[in-house]
Formats: C-alpha cells, sequence, structure tokens
C-alpha cells in the first residue's frame, strides 16, 4: 500500500496512507488494517469507519465489540437507503439499499446482544461514546425530509419533486479514522 504524509505529525500534520483492498486478488489491505487497529484499541482511542455498506461478517463485529469493551469509542458511518447509489434503480438492485439497511440492523442487533451498541438521542445521534459503537447512516441534510424510509414503497423509489437542493446526493464513501489520546493516529 501507498503511504503519503500530508505534514510532519510534530508540525500539526495528519499522517494519511491509501489502503487496497480486492479480495479476488489478494489484496486485503484494509481488511487487515482495520482488524489491526480494532485488536489494539482500548481506553482513549477514538476510531472511526466510513463504509458504503455495512456488510461486516462476524468476526469483524466481534473486533467492534471486543475493541469497545476495552474502552474504545467507536463509530461507523455507512449510507442510508436513500444515499445508497441503488436508490431508484430498476428491477433487483432496485432492492439493493433495502438489503444494505437490513445488513446494517443485523449488525446492530449483535452489537446489541454483545451488550456494546450506543443507542442515539435526537440531540447527539452521531455520538462516539467510549466502550460502545455507534452506528450511523448517512443522509444529506438537506434531503432528510424525504430520507427516512416510507414503508417498504418509499425505499428504492425516486425522491420527490418536491425535495430540497440536488436530488440523489449518494455516500459511498470509505476510510478509517484513528485517534489515541486526542492526538489523531492515522487517516485514510
Amino acid at each position: 500500500a501507498a503511504c503519503a504524509e500530508v505534514a510532519a505529525p510534530s508540525e500539526g500534520g495528519v499522517p494519511v496512507s491509501l489502503a487496497w483492498q480486492c479480495g479476488m486478488l489478494g489484496l486485503r489491505d484494509d481488511q487487515e488494517r482495520l482488524e489491526a487497529v480494532l485488536a489494539a484499541a482500548g481506553e482513549g482511542w477514538r476510531v472511526d469507519v466510513a463504509t458504503g455498506y455495512c456488510n461486516m461478517p462476524d468476526h469483524m463485529v466481534g473486533l467492534l465489540a471486543a475493541a469497545a469493551r476495552r474502552g474504545a469509542a467507536i463509530r461507523v458511518l455507512t449510507a442510508s437507503p436513500a444515499a445508497n447509489g441503488f436508490l431508484g434503480a430498476r428491477s433487483i438492485p432496485a432492492a439493493l439499499p433495502l438489503a444494505y439497511s437490513l445488513l446494517l440492523r443485523a449488525v446492530a442487533r449483535r452489537l446489541s446482544a454483545l451488550g456494546v451498541l450506543h443507542a442515539p438521542s435526537e440531540d447527539e445521534p452521531a455520538a462516539s461514546v467510549p466502550g460502545r459503537v455507534s452506528l450511523v447512516e448517512w443522509t444529506h441534510p438537506l434531503d432528510h425530509h424525504w430520507a427516512e424510509p416510507r414503508g417498504a414503497a418509499g425505499i428504492g423509489s425516486r425522491p420527490p419533486p418536491d425535495a430540497d437542493g440536488p436530488a440523489r446526493r449518494t455516500f459511498h464513501g470509505k476510510g478509517l479514522w484513528v485517534e489515541r489520546g486526542g492526538e489523531v493516529v492515522t487517516a485514510g
């Protein structure tokens, strides 16, 4: 994997590195880095993970829970059904926003059963809480009034004509940000 440092950490910079993931070619750098961070994370750590689709296998959910039990504050950010690139598709792809939302709910159930899921309040829905894992579905602020699923018919449909701003703001970000003791360790 390539590594580029924006500025020396002693000068207030943040080390930035690129990670590659293509399982079919045996490239699992992204996965290996996340696993290593979660295996090391504990008290005083804040770990933010962004992923377009929260389809985490059981072992990754276990690593999230173990890091939270050691005192880490973990937040996983993913696309809401309204911010999914498949929203409004036809045929089988039309079901993907709902499918990914169901996968996120399954991860939430597993984290809840393990006792580490942070149940957000309305005033701080995206909070990072030590000893807990927060799951956040992203929707652009201008799209909020139509972003929430409106029953099965609302998922996979096009935004209504009165949606504020450009309709179809999608999220497919991927990244890992790690702070330890208030100092940014890595971002990428």
